[in-house]
This record gives C-alpha cells, structure tokens and sequence, in this order.
C-alpha cells in the first residue's frame, strides 16, 4: 500500500524554514552590542522680523550611559523675552548608528521591522503623553541613504516598549525605487527617536516641554529583523517540493 503522506511530508519540509521569525539585521544592547557612534541634539528659535530681542535657546549637555543601561540626552531650553513673539519651535533628540551583522534581504520596506524601548521625562506638568517620532535610515557606500520617519505617542509610564513595522509611505529621504534597487548594499542603520514640538509652533500652544533641564529621552535594547513576504525563491521552493513528492509518489 501507497503511503500518502510521504509526499505531503516532503512539502512540509521545505516550506518549515520559511515560518522562521526573521533574520536579525543589527542589534544594539549597549552592553554587549554597542553602536558604531551615538548622538543628542536640540533645537530651538522664534519667528517675528520686527522684533529683535526674543531669544530662544537649546543644548544638550552629552549622551549619558552608554553602556549597559541604554543611552539618554538631556535638553535645556532657555528663553529671555516672548513679548511680540509670533510663533516659537524646539525639540530635541537621541540617535546612534548601528552596523549590520548581515545584509538586508529584501526590497521592500514593510518587510523590516524595530523593536525598542524608550522612556522620556520632563513633560509639562499635567501631560502625560507627547507626540514623537521615530527615524530609521539604511546606509551604504556612495552616499546611499533611505529615511524613514513615522510618529510615535510618548508616554509618562516609564519605559515603553515598541515593536513596528516600517511604513514604505513614511520616506522622508530618497525613495522607495533607490531602496529596492540598493538595499542589498547597506552597511549600517541609523536609528533615533526624537520629540519635534518640545516648546510649540505657536506662543499660545500648550508646551509638552519646560524652558528648563531635565527633558530627557532614553533609548535601550534596539533590533532590526527582515521577515520577507513569499517571493519567487519561495515559489520555487514549492516547486522542488511538489517535484520531489511526485517522484516519491512514484517510487
């Protein structure tokens, strides 16, 4: 008698490594994995031409702890006169750069995924969550760069965790077509995350932030996986898989 499971078996197979959860392309720990370089920024100004004594400043002392327990930056926003000010901005924000361990394996965008924590500190009194945003760009040789800025909401529980598949319709810099046809050249990803209205576009909106220390963000324990969608390798996979069960079933 026939066994009509060996050729199914066969196909079952073949198709088990392609329900695998990914392949990890950087990780970044800042204890055992540690990023190529790290950096904070802050920014800040007003806008009104007839007015020329509003000042409206920003710094960031440095990046703290840059091992083990991730890494944080701490803006200082100062100003010394809003009379006849129109509008003002000002955000800040934490990054590094990472290597990757392997190279991207697939051309499309949505097949990457970040996973990372985050806690932010120093929201005005009252607030407890903060727009933000999160930046993603793959690097390689001859000035390849792909962008990717997507919004976050930034909360007042401590650390938050995130997990987040990247939206092809949120590149900022270059576009889609450049990805798919370099991404295979990619040599290390920048990643940061960044709160953009720290102080308001406008003197009557509410601050999320102080014209004070103490605004701070932290970034810790950070992986990018690829999990591409079946493709034509997979379908020959397929292929060889019913080839080899109908030669079993010959047998």
């Amino acid at each position: 008698m026939k066994n009509p499971n060996k050729y199914t078996t066969a196909v079952l197979l073949l198709l088990l490594p392609l329900t695998a959860s990914g392949v990890t392309l950087a990780t970044i720990d800042f204890d055992a994995n540690a990023p190529t370089y790290s950096y904070g920024y802050a920014f800040a100004g007003q806008g009104n031409p007839f007015v020329s004594n509003d000042a409206q400043t920003s710094n960031v002392p440095g990046i703290v702890g840059n091992t083990g327990s991730g890494i944080s930056v701490d803006a200082n926003f100062t100003t010394t006169n809003n009379t006849g000010m129109d509008y003002n901005y000002g955000g800040f924000g934490l990054g590094f750069n990472a290597p990757v361990a392997v190279a991207p394996p697939s051309a499309l965008l949505t097949d990457y995924t970040v996973n990372f924590d985050v806690m932010v500190m120093g929201f005005t009194p009252g607030l407890t969550t903060v727009n933000g945003n999160y930046e993603v760009s793959f690097k390689g040789p001859g000035g390849f760069n792909i962008k990717i800025q997507s919004p976050i909401t930034l909360s007042t529980s401590g650390w938050q965790t995130f997990s987040l598949t990247i939206p092809a319709s949120s590149v900022s810099v270059g576009d889609a077509a450049t990805f798919a046809a370099n991404f295979a050249t990619t040599t290390s990803i920048d990643f940061q995350v960044n709160a953009t209205n720290a102080i308001g576009f406008a003197v009557t909106e509410p601050r999320e932030f102080g014209f004070d220390s103490g605004n701070i963000i932290a970034i810790d324990n950070f992986t990018m996986t690829a999990v591409p969608e079946p493709s034509t390798s997979v379908l020959g996979l397929l292929t060889a898989g019913f080839v080899l069960a109908r030669r079993n079933r010959r047998a």
